[in-house]
């Protein structure tokens, strides 16, 4: 007792030294600082988390409460989901929680718009919800086909609905530029590829109609 007594070396523990099996344990279980620091990191961050949550729990108590009309009609606007596959039990969750009656995705649901790709809408048809849809210059004619073909979908291009009693107009992006290359017309140059033209003849439709849209 009295030799280790004086020969201990608290800093030791930081800087341990291995012998025999134990020679690939620090490969395994990493050096006892960092993971003292680690650990330091981690409790911080808890820390700054409950703080975060326990702000929010006072905030949301003090609003007031929000009653809506029996007339309303919630809508969900989703946009550029890019192939997350992550989003749709987020949609989902959305969707039920909140009693949401229709929803309007306004585009880029793809990539590339390839064949492969369309696999991703037939989470649509699982909403149970009308899913209004205007295709995005990440999605091809093939991803508004795919997206028309779920029970619950309407694609809008250059055309108006009436869903959930609300009045929706929309046409879809007139270029196809998934790899970041303009088509004939460039962004604001005029052309039927043109966003100018289209957004004419969507303004064309609408008053051809007769009705205002929502």
């Amino acid at each position: 007792l009295g030799a280790a007594a004086l020969t201990v070396r608290p800093s030791a523990v930081a800087e341990p030294r291995y012998e025999g099996l134990l020679v690939n344990a620090p490969a395994l279980v990493g050096d006892a600082r960092r993971i003292a620091d680690d650990y330091t990191r981690y409790a911080d961050q808890l820390q700054r988390l409950v703080g975060n949550v326990s702000k929010l729990y006072s905030t949301m108590s003090s609003l007031p409460v929000y009653e809506a009309a029996p007339d309303t009609t919630r809508v969900l606007h989703v946009s550029d989901l890019h192939l997350n596959p992550s989003v749709w039990p987020v949609i989902k969750t959305v969707v039920e929680q909140f009693d949401i009656d229709l929803v309007i995705d306004t585009g880029d649901l793809t990539d590339w718009g390839s064949e492969p790709e369309t696999s991703y809408v037939s989470m649509i048809g699982q909403l149970k919800v009308p899913y209004v849809y205007i295709r995005g210059n990440h999605d091809s004619p093939r991803t508004a086909q795919a997206v028309a073909g779920q029970p619950n979908a309407v694609v809008l291009d250059d055309s108006i609905t009436s869903v959930s009693g609300v009045r929706i107009a929309g046409i879809g992006d007139p270029r196809f530029t998934p790899d970041k290359q303009e088509q004939e017309a460039g962004p604001w140059e005029e052309g039927p590829t043109s966003l100018p033209g289209s957004g004419l003849r969507l303004a064309d439709t609408i008053r051809a109609a007769g009705v205002p849209v929502d």
